[in-house]
């Protein structure tokens, strides 16, 4: 859901359009953690989320402050082990 823009008129678009879609209520931030687990690369979570690189970068950088890690082999294993993911 976007704020002031009316949820049916996107479904409707992409029903006319004919493309297969599903709607996910989870934020962004819990769907990278998700997807960062799997080893995805940011690429690959981006365009699978339909949101820019940076978007994915920038809470991959902030779970790797958090968690005090310098890369996302760390960030897994941490994670992890915090069971945070």
């Amino acid at each position: 859901n976007q704020p002031g823009f009316p949820e049916h008129i996107f479904p409707e678009y992409l029903d006319s359009l004919g493309v297969v879609y599903k709607i996910v209520e989870e934020d962004t931030l819990s769907i990278v953690k998700e997807k960062v687990a799997e080893g995805k690369t940011t690429k690959e979570i981006a365009d699978e989320l339909i949101v820019s690189t940076r978007t994915v970068e920038t809470h991959r950088a902030n779970m790797m402050k958090k968690l005090d890690v310098q890369n996302s082999a760390e960030l897994i294993k941490k994670a992890t082990k915090l069971n945070i993911i």
